[in-house]
C-alpha cells in the first residue's frame, strides 16, 4: 500500500482506498510483498495513475481546515517533493504493528526533490520518525540497502556513507520518513552551514534532529557498515574533539563486539590512537572485567589486530598491570594460536623488559612445549631478541639444555640455529658438548642437518670435530649420496681451509663415480674440489 504521511499517533493512514491495495494484483512488475511490506515504484504505476494518486492526495490534504491546508502540503511527504519537480521514489512503510516508541534503532528513507529547495521549505520536509528494527546495511550494484526486521530501503547512485548524499546527475533532496534522515547535499548545507556542493555533514548535526542516546544508537549501527565505519574513522581524524568524544561514546557499550566485528575494529583502532587516557582505561576496563575476555579476542582474526593496537598505546601502570593480568592465564593458549601468538609478540616489542618479566619467566618453563610449535618457535626468537641480563642467560640456557632434542624437531631446529647465530660462547660450548658424537646422525637427518650446517658457518672450533666424525663414518660414500649429509659435506668443503680442506677432499675423490648421482653432482662439480 502507498502511504506517504502518518500521523501523530502513528496509525496509517490511508487515502486511496482499495484502488491502490488492489493495483499490484493486476500489474505484476509494479509490487513485492513480503512480511506485510509493500514495496513499488511510482515510475512503474504508469503516468495516469501516478497523477491519479496525486490528485488524490492534493485534494485530502486541501480538505484541511483554515490556514493548515498549505502548510499540510508543503510538509507532506509525498506531495511536497512531486510539486517541486522531485523523481518518484520508491517508499516503503512497515506494518501497523511495528511502530513504538522506546527503540532508538532508525533506518533511512530516500526520496529525490529538486535541490533547489531553500533551506526555509526544507525545514519543513525534514521530520524524524521512529520505527523498531535492528538495521544493517550493505551495498551492491552502485546501491546501499539498509534491511532490518521491519523495513528495507534502497538508496539509488547518488549515496555514500561516508559522505552523506553526493550531487548526482539526478537533482536530490533529503525526505523525511520513519527513522533518521539520509541526507542530501541540500540537507546537509543546510544544517551545517556548508556549501551545497559539499555533501559532508558531522556529528552535531545529528543531534540537530535527535537526541544523544538516538545518535549514539546510530553511531553503533554506522560502525559496524563498511562505509559508515570509513565516514566515522574519517570524522574522529579531521572532526573536532567533541565528535570524537560522541563516536566514543557511542562505542564503547559494544567496544567488545566491535573489536573482533570485520568493520568496527578499524573504528576502535583509530579512537586508540586519538582518545584520551581515561577513555582508553574505560576500553581496557570493558576488555578485561570479564576473566578470558581478552585472551578469546586476541584469538580473533580482527580482535587480535586491536589487541596490539592497544598495547602500542598503552601508557599508564595501571593500564599495563590490567592487561597483563587479563593475558597471563591464557599465554600458552595465545602462542599456540595464529592470531594470539601475535598480541605476545607485541608486548615484548613495546612493553618493558620489567613488564615483559612474566612471558621470559613462562618461555623458560615452557621451553621445550613452546620452541617445538609452529608460531611458538617464532615467539622464542622474539623472546631471545627482547631479553636481556641474566633473563636472556636463562632462556639461552634452557634451549641449550634441550639441544640435542630440538634440532631434531621440524620447528625447534630453527631456535637452536638462532642460538648458534648469535656466537655466544658459553651457549656453541653447552651445545657441541650435546652434538659430540652425534654429527652423523644428525647429518643424515632434514632439520637437525642445517643445525649442523649452521654449526660449520659459524662456530670455528667445531669444523674439525664436524669433518673427522663424517670421514670415520663406516659407509662415507653413503653420506655423499645421503639426500640431506651431501649438504653438510658441501658445506664443510666450502668453509674448511689447508689441511683439514685437503683430508676432505683426499676423501671425496675416489668416489667420482658417483658424480652422476643426482645428490652428488654438486660435491663433484664447481669449485668445492679444488680450493
Amino acid at each position: 500500500m502507498w502511504a506517504h504521511d502518518l500521523p501523530n499517533d502513528f496509525s496509517r493512514l490511508n487515502l486511496f482506498d482499495g484502488e491502490i491495495d488492489s493495483y499490484p494484483h493486476h500489474h505484476h512488475n509494479t509490487a513485492l510483498f513480503e512480511k506485510g511490506f509493500t514495496f513499488s515504484s511510482p515510475d512503474n504505476l504508469g503516468n495516469y495513475m501516478y497523477h491519479h494518486i496525486l490528485d488524490q492526495r492534493r485534494k485530502h490534504l486541501q480538505g484541511t481546515s483554515g490556514a493548515n491546508a498549505n502548510y499540510q502540503i508543503l510538509r507532506d511527504r509525498f506531495v511536497s517533493p512531486q510539486s517541486h519537480g522531485g523523481v518518484r521514489t520508491p517508499v516503503r512503510f512497515s506494518p501497523l504493528n511495528s511502530t513504538a516508541n522506546n527503540n532508538p534503532s532508525h533506518y533511512y528513507y530516500a526520496a529525490k526533490e529538486k535541490a533547489s529547495i531553500d533551506s526555509e521549505q526544507l525545514s519543513h520536509v525534514i521530520s524524524p520518525r521512529r520505527v523498531v528494527g535492528d538495521p544493517s546495511g550493505y551495498r551492491c550494484d552502485n546501491s546501499i540497502i539498509i534491511q532490518g526486521r521491519e523495513a528495507k530501503q534502497c538508496f539509488e547512485n547518488g549515496y555514500s556513507s561516508t559522505r552523506g548524499f553526493r550531487r548526482s546527475p539526478r537533482d536530490e533532496a533529503s525526505i523525511h520518513g520513519v527513522g533518521p534522515k539520509s541526507f542530501s547535499a541540500a540537507a546537509a548545507a543546510a544544517a551545517s552551514g556548508q556549501n551545497q556542493n559539499n555533501g559532508d555533514f558531522t556529528l552535531p548535526m545529528l543531534l540537530d534532529f535527535y537526541s544523544v542516546p538516538d545518535a549514539q544508537c546510530y553511531i553503533y549501527n554506522l560502525a559496524k557498515d563498511q562505509n559508515g565505519c570509513r565516514f566515522l574513522q574519517r570524522l574522529v581524524d579531521e572532526g573536532t574533539y567533541q565528535d570524537m568524544c560522541m563516536v566514543f561514546e557511542g562505542i564503547i557499550g559494544s567496544v567488545v563486539e566491535l573489536m573482533i566485528d570485520s568493520f568496527g575494529n578499524y573504528l576502535v583502532q583509530k579512537l586508540l590512537d586519538v582518545c584520551t587516557d581515561q577513555q582508553r582505561l574505560q576500553i581496557v576496563f570493558m576488555l578485561t572485567n570479564q576473566p578470558g575476555q581478552l585472551v578469546r579476542i586476541s584469538l580473533n582474526t580482527h580482535g587480535t589486530r586491536v589487541v596490539q593496537k592497544l598495547i602500542e598505546t598503552l601508557n599508564s601502570a595501571e593500564q599495563v598491570s590490567m592487561v597483563k593480568s587479563a593475558i597471563q592465564p591464557g599465554f600458552l593458549d595465545l602462542i599456540r594460536d595464529l592470531n594470539g601468538n601475535h598480541v605476545i609478540q607485541r608486548c615484548l616489542q613495546c612493553l618493558s623488559c620489567q613488564d615483559n618479566q612474566f612471558i621470559f619467566d613462562a618461555a623458560v618453563k615452557f621451553c621445550v612445549e613452546i620452541a617445538t610449535h609452529r608460531h611458538g618457535c617464532c615467539v622464542m626468537q622474539r623472546c631471545i631478541d627482547y631479553s636481556v641480563g641474566k633473563n636472556r642467560d636463562k632462556l639461552v640456557t634452557e634451549i641449550c639444555k634441550h639441544g640435542l632434542l630440538l634440532s631434531q624437531d621440524p620447528f625447534g631446529n630453527y631456535v637452536v640455529q638462532y642460538v648458534i647465530e648469535m656466537d655466544t660462547p658459553a651457549a656453541s660450548a653447552k651445545l657441541l658438548g650435546l652434538f659430540k658424537g652425534n654429527y652423523v646422525n644428525l647429518s643424515t637427518q632434514k632439520f637437525s642437518s642445517h643445525v649442523v650446517e649452521k654449526c660449520l658457518k659459524h662456530i670455528g672450533d667445531t669444523r674439525s670435530r664436524i669433518v673427522r666424525e663424517l670421514l670415520s663414518a663406516p659407509h662415507f660414500e653413503q653420506l655423499l649420496q645421503d639426500p640431506f649429509a651431501n649438504y653438510v659435506i658441501q658445506s664443510a668443503l666450502a668453509v674448511t681451509k689447508g689441511p683439514l680442506h685437503g683430508t676432505l677432499v683426499e676423501a671425496v675423490r675416489p668416489h667420482k663415480i658417483l658424480r652422476t648421482s643426482p645428490y652428488c653432482k654438486r660435491i663433484f662439480s664447481g669449485s668445492l674440489l679444488k680450493k
